[in-house]
């Protein structure tokens, strides 16, 4: 009977010890170890790289969006100092038109007040 109690004792411990050492592993936790962590892990690794791409995604958007913005805004710049620059050599070309007409206009009383002065020294 003590060896008995003593053989039922030493069972115990020889389970609880290799459960302790890593050698006797219940079916659960060897399946958790061997199928359940593995597969978390690649949903973490997958949900972190969406995640990075995602981020990235919405970056490229919006960086896109403020070059096209100011590429638009320096096109309507332009096109307004071009509207400018052409308005001022329309300006300046309309000034210098003027003065030719003027200077025709003068020459033409010039002419007609010689040819006046003429007819009246001819008469």
């Amino acid at each position: 009977m003590i060896a008995k109690n003593w053989i039922m004792g030493i069972r115990e411990d020889a389970m609880s010890q290799l459960c302790a050492q890593g050698v006797l592993v219940p079916s659960r936790e060897r399946a958790m170890q061997e199928q359940v962590v593995p597969w978390l892990m690649d949903q973490i690794m997958d949900f972190l790289h969406e995640d990075s791409a995602v981020v990235k995604g919405t970056q490229d958007v919006v960086v896109d969006g403020i070059q096209e913005t100011q590429d638009d805004h320096k096109k309507t710049i332009s096109a307004k100092y071009e509207r400018i620059k052409k308005a001022e050599e329309d300006r300046i070309e309309a000034e210098k038109q003027r003065v030719i007409r003027k200077e025709k206009r003068k020459l033409l009383r010039e002419k007609k007040q010689k040819d006046e002065a003429l007819e009246k020294f001819k008469d």
